[in-house]
């Protein structure tokens, strides 16, 4: 076990075991949840030699920052993934689409993907993502494609209100 320096808690302690892919083991360090977050991960894992293609805003100030740094866990475990599963070998789409009420994020491998189940034996990068996008009250599945490996979270954006202090307040919800 590793423990990574805290940025807001967010890197915290971090099993870092090598996988048994035969591939060496790629660490990303957890950047701090600003503007440019998303491109330093994606910076730090093509200085590793990984394919990656990049396509949407990296800009998540539309996040909560519990989402951001959910987003950027997800980001962070799914190019630690593809590089144990597909090495420099493989290509990696990295897409994030914003729609009026979430992101859809998706980290894609494709080739090089034959060996190996991700997220079970040697996918520990993605292990406890579900949890943590769940608790941000977003939602995550990964797999299998035909093509290569997906690990996709949406995520809700915030959407600011324009209530005035006169306003009633919301009701309560019967628990």
């Amino acid at each position: 076990m590793k423990t990574v320096p805290s940025v807001d808690g967010w890197a915290g302690s971090v099993d870092r075991e090598p996988v048994s892919s035969g591939r060496a083991a790629m660490e990303l360090d957890g950047p701090e949840p600003g503007s440019q977050a998303v491109v330093a991960l994606v910076e730090q894992a093509r200085s590793r030699g990984l394919n990656i293609t990049l396509t949407g805003s990296t800009e998540l100030a539309l996040l909560s920052p519990d989402s951001r740094r959910v987003a950027l866990q997800v980001i962070r475990a799914g190019l630690v993934d593809a590089f144990t599963h597909a090495g420099s070998d493989g290509r990696v789409h990295l897409r994030l689409a914003w729609g009026p009420t979430e992101l859809d994020l998706r980290v894609h491998t494709f080739s090089g993907h034959c060996s190996g189940r991700h997220g079970v034996d040697g996918g520990r990068a993605l292990d406890g993502l579900e949890r943590q996008v769940t608790a941000v009250r977003g939602h995550y599945s990964t797999g299998p494609t035909e093509a290569g490996f997906l690990t996709r979270a949406w995520l809700p954006i915030c959407v600011p209100t324009n209530r005035s202090s006169s306003a009633a307040p919301p009701m309560a919800l019967a628990g």
